[in-house]
């Protein structure tokens, strides 16, 4: 279901990016207008207030090698222009000359035959940049300038400065607009007039000029503070490194959308250095490359090949160097194999993100996108700049539905993110509760060990004070009665003998077995059936017990005991029933310790008449003792938890095993236990009853 809520939305959104991509081609493409023909556009039937701006394209009088003065042209003496084709380089017809490449000069000639209706508006020209220096004349009159057009390196000054001029002529007041502009190129791979003239009225052109530089000017500052939150983020997380390549592409793009286009950054300081301009042009393509090859690797790193993102970077690495160490002229050379290299590294993208789209990876839907965007953008630009495509910029658009798509990605992250530090914080929370509980748990465990050691210390020094010693001392004495009377009266010493021989062994068969029952009550070894008798015949004169043993526990417990001869011979591996299927000798001790507690407790304070006494296989391997009373029963919530009840909840820790209480007032109470026969790691399973 979220997959496709999510794949519902990326769809959504990509429908939405590319009808405002389409909005914008629109608004970028100029409406189908008539083209020059031999050096002649005719307007005649045209209406700049119905139709708009007219492109200058087509084909234009070229006169090679000359600097014409506007006014020789009207001379019929001069000779056959060339005609090229507008928008375009020269650098065919240089190479006609044998001249190739774009270096040299000319002069372009376009004469416009205005429409009928008159508006009376002020008409004007908007010349973009050109390779690389230019003169504009119309009907004679010098109107516009962009650097110095010069017949050699020496006098040709370059420039990029797109402007909006007035050309002094108002709608209908003359017939015929003779459109002159001097060209000289030697700094550049491309000369010629390169992109397109625009007449229309004064008005119009302002406004299309001024909107222009407005949306590249908020574009570049939108996508700028993109650049700039991300890069914070990842500086400040230190988390994810897409965040860093991501707000290095940004940055790279903000850089571009002003040294581009309209060049907004030159027009904005009236004006940079060419050379300062065009490095900035190709710095940015090349780090552009750099930056967005480390972002696909960042976020697909199992689906892009390492090689083509070294290859690539190493690629635009060299090109950053050779725009930094080399003159525009030369560097420029690289710009075709650069534009193929991009060709190529778009197609591989756009597959990249396909495959991360059919793989599911995480945010791949918003980024494929989002890049599928920004990527048919960037071909298109780069076709754009090669006089192939609409009269726009795209990528400053792309890189925007690319950053608001990725913002999405970036928010499911942090809400996820957010999630998982809201579920850490409560399973530390719950941790830290466990682990106080435990460590409180400990600290009673230790008091309880303490305090039974104490008692047990206590039992033994009584019963040893008390019964055997004064046992022992009387024998002492009487030993010393029947030497002293031995050669007087025999049979007196042999009484008193006899005497002494009564106490030893009542202290050998009472004092010291009681004793030793007190550190480990021998029956268990017996077997576990064997040792529940035991207990459970100290108690049936006080109060009625039944034991419910299933055949499952019998056969267990006999094949744990084995032969009687086992027991007589001292076999320790019998004896402690760890004969295949037989009941650990540590279990049988629990359970022994267990309903010798639970019942003492019973006879004690529960006041019950009968009680149950169960033990069955819950499990293959684990072992289910069951205790239940009819006695009045306690609230377990109101009650401190008796010495007796810490005894069972140690006896049965110390096998791994778990138990639970359950009572209520004038309910009984019910005590379970479930012991694991076969832990993972057997434990050594100290008597709590013993020290």
């Amino acid at each position: 279901m979220r997959r496709r809520r999510d794949s519902f939305i990326t769809a959504r959104m990509l429908s939405l990016a590319l009808a405002v991509i389409l909005v914008c081609i629109a608004a970028g493409a100029v409406r189908a207008a008539p083209a020059a023909e031999a050096g002649v556009l005719d307007l005649s039937s045209w209406s700049f207030e119905r139709d708009g701006s007219v492109p200058l394209t087509g084909q234009w009088e070229l006169y090679w090698g000359r600097l014409v003065d506007p006014a020789a042209l009207a001379a019929p003496q001069e000779p056959s222009p060339h005609l090229v084709h507008v928008p375009g380089s020269w650098n065919d017809l240089a190479a006609a000359h044998g001249e190739p490449g774009g270096d040299g000069y000319a002069t372009y000639r376009l004469r416009t035959r205005l429409p009928e209706e008159a508006s009376g508006e002020e008409m004007a020209l908007h010349m973009p940049w050109v390779f690389t220096s230019y003169s504009l004349w119309v009907n004679g009159r010098p109107v516009a300038a962009n650097g110095q057009v010069g017949t050699n390196p020496d006098d040709a000054v370059p420039q990029f400065l797109p402007l909006t001029v007035p050309i002094g002529v108002r709608s209908g007041t003359a017939d015929v607009l003779d459109i002159v502009i001097h060209i000289s190129n030697f700094s550049h791979r491309n000369g010629g007039l390169w992109n397109t003239p625009v007449l229309g009225t004064h008005a119009q052109l302002a406004r299309t000029a001024v909107v222009r530089q407005a949306l590249a000017a908020s574009v570049s500052g939108a996508v700028f503070l993109m650049a700039v939150y991300h890069l914070v983020m990842y500086f400040v997380v230190r988390r994810w490194p897409e965040w860093l390549f991501l707000g290095l592409t940004a940055f790279v793009t903000a850089v571009r959308t002003l040294v581009t286009g309209d060049h907004v950054l030159g027009q904005i300081v009236g004006g940079l250095p060419w050379g300062v301009e065009i490095r900035a042009e190709y710095l940015t393509g090349y780090l552009f490359m750099i930056a967005f090859m480390a972002l696909l690797h960042a976020l697909f790193p199992r689906d892009v090949s390492r090689l083509i993102v070294r290859g690539s970077q190493a690629y635009g690495a060299l090109g950053v160097l050779s725009t930094l160490a080399a003159p525009p002229r030369v560097s420029s050379l690289f710009i075709p194999l650069s534009v193929w290299v991009s060709m190529a590294l778009i197609v591989y993208c756009i597959f990249v993100l396909l495959i991360a789209w059919r793989r599911r990876r995480d945010g791949a839907g918003p980024m494929v996108a989002g890049g599928v965007v920004l990527l048919l953008c960037l071909a298109h630009d780069v076709l754009r700049s090669n006089l192939i495509g609409f009269n726009i910029y795209l990528l400053p658009l792309g890189m925007t539905v690319l950053l608001l798509f990725q913002s999405l990605t970036l928010a499911r992250r942090f809400s996820a993110a957010l999630r998982r530090e809201t579920a850490l914080a409560a399973e530390n929370a719950s941790l830290l509760r466990t682990v106080q509980t435990q460590l409180h748990e400990v600290k009673q465990s230790r008091r309880l060990i303490a305090r039974l050691d104490r008692d047990v210390r206590r039992k033994i020094a009584e019963r040893l004070h008390r019964s055997t010693q004064n046992r022992l001392l009387r024998a002492w004495h009487q030993l010393a009665a029947a030497k002293e009377m031995y050669e007087v009266d025999r049979q007196r010493a042999d009484e008193l003998l006899e005497q002494v021989r009564h106490d030893i062994d009542h202290v050998r068969a009472v004092d010291i077995r009681q004793v030793s029952h007190e550190l480990h009550p021998s029956i268990v070894r017996a077997g576990l059936l064997p040792a529940v008798e035991s207990v459970v015949a100290r108690y049936e004169d006080v109060v009625s017990i039944q034991v419910e043993i299933d055949d499952a526990v019998r056969a267990r417990d006999g094949a744990g005991r084995g032969p009687a001869r086992a027991l007589e011979a001292g076999d320790a591996r019998r004896v402690r029933g760890e004969a295949a299927g037989g009941i650990p000798e540590p279990i049988r001790l629990v359970v022994y310790r267990v309903l010798e507690e639970s019942l003492g407790n019973i006879q004690a304070h529960a006041g019950a008449a009968s009680v149950t006494i169960a033990l069955r296989m819950a499990e293959p391997d684990t072992l289910s003792l069951t205790i239940r009373d009819d006695g009045q029963g306690f609230d377990p919530q109101a009650v401190r938890p008796s010495l007796g009840l810490h005894t069972i909840a140690a006896s049965v820790s110390s096998v791994d095993g778990e138990w639970e209480l359950v009572s209520a007032p004038r309910q009984g109470t019910r005590i379970t236990c479930l012991l694991p026969l076969a832990p993972a790691e057997p434990p050594s399973a100290p008597d709590p009853g013993a020290a």
